[in-house]
């Protein structure tokens, strides 16, 4: 049975009704009229023709009406393709170009291109195409199904628990699929989203006091900032004394032990949560919670329900328990496939498994495995 995102989300939408979805400088957005804004955007999308799985270009920057707009493609049938409000034209243009894609949401609905593109089979039951890098080469667009994203999400969701009454700090970019998920999770189990378009240490600071926040998401790169300045000290105590903020996830990046110690001593009332993943991945196929963490600093967890993992040598071969070797990955939740990119495609994996490139090592611990990276 295949799922779409947006009705999944669409259903929370009328569920929690009068409930504040999504929040930003003292504006609010209830679920109900996140509904139907995204239905308005829906029904332009079908009145000018959009097809099933096309791709739709949505620029975003963590905006209330971004939120509005993705729901809006997915209720239409399209594939969203999120990309940042600060993009420079040409990259617009070349993203353009390469997805097909005839229609942008920038707050409005504007028509690129009147061609029709080609039906991909990579684009069946799309959920979105996130554009990566990697570490080299020029970008590729990962294309993740609904019903991978969906089934990734409510896995996260059995080891971190959003529960309707919490409010979530939204300051990753949802351009990402770190911040897309915690973005949805939150929405789809009744919580209230705080978003900031732009992360500033005070700005952030402020909005975990201020707002009550239960739980954020964030990069090692934020907490480095945070931490470079003397001023925010006696902020962050305060933080801790409230005991309002209850995780902190982070990813996205490696974290390191002296960062990990200095965030759990500062943050004592809060569950810091690492996790390691990919977009190719879904994200998220490692958990590194605090009692772990005392045993075993520096390791980047155990894995999320069914993600299975494999350490090879240069031969695919699987090493010895502490050899080091590349990290391959097999799930459910894996990509289709690199979108127009079947070559690329074909190299990421080694049969069943996706080769994430990261060399890694594993020991056993109580009976499961616990890897570094």
């Amino acid at each position: 049975m295949s799922v779409n995102l947006g009705n999944v989300l669409s259903a929370a939408c009328l569920q929690y009704g009068a409930r504040i979805a999504l929040s930003s400088d003292q504006e609010t957005l209830s679920y109900s009229k996140l509904n139907d804004t995204a239905k308005e955007y829906a029904g332009q999308l079908i009145e000018l023709g959009v097809r099933p799985n096309e791709p739709v270009l949505v620029i975003v920057s963590n905006q209330m009406m971004d939120v509005a707009a993705i729901l809006g493609v997915w209720l239409a049938g399209g594939v969203i393709i999120p990309v940042h409000r600060s993009s420079p034209d040409e990259v617009l243009k070349k993203l353009q170009i390469k997805t097909k894609a005839r229609f942008e949401i920038n707050t409005s609905i504007l028509v690129l291109a009147k061609e029709i593109p080609p039906e991909r089979e990579i684009l069946l039951n799309a959920a979105f195409v996130i554009f990566t890098s990697g570490s080299t080469g020029e970008p590729k667009g990962v294309v993740i199904s609904h019903q991978a994203f969906y089934k990734k999400i409510h896995e996260i969701n059995r080891l971190l628990n959003f529960k309707a009454d919490e409010r979530t700090l939204l300051v990753l970019n949802i351009n990402f699929s770190f911040g897309l998920w915690v973005c949805l999770l939150t929405l789809f189990t009744g919580g209230s989203l705080v978003t900031l378009e732009k992360f500033d240490p005070i700005k952030f600071l402020n909005a975990l006091l201020e707002e009550k926040i239960t739980r954020v998401g964030m990069v090692p790169t934020m907490m480095r900032s945070i931490f470079s300045r003397l001023d925010v000290l006696d902020k962050i105590k305060v933080i801790n004394q409230n005991k309002a903020l209850k995780q902190i996830l982070i990813g996205g990046e490696s974290l390191g032990k002296s960062l990990a110690i200095s965030i759990r001593e500062n943050f004592s009332n809060t569950d810091l949560i690492d996790i390691y993943g990919s977009t190719e991945t879904a994200t998220c196929d490692f958990f590194l919670f605090p009692d772990d963490f005392i045993q075993y600093p520096g390791c980047i967890g155990r894995p999320s329900g069914e993600v299975r993992f494999q350490i090879v040598n240069q031969k695919n071969e699987l090493v010895s328990f502490g050899e080091i070797g590349e990290l391959q990955i097999s799930s459910p939740f894996l990509m289709n496939g690199y979108l127009d990119e079947q070559d690329l495609t074909k190299k990421a994996y080694f049969h069943e498994w996706f080769k994430t490139g990261d060399l890694a090592f594993a020991t056993k611990a109580e009976s499961k495995c616990s890897l570094w990276k």
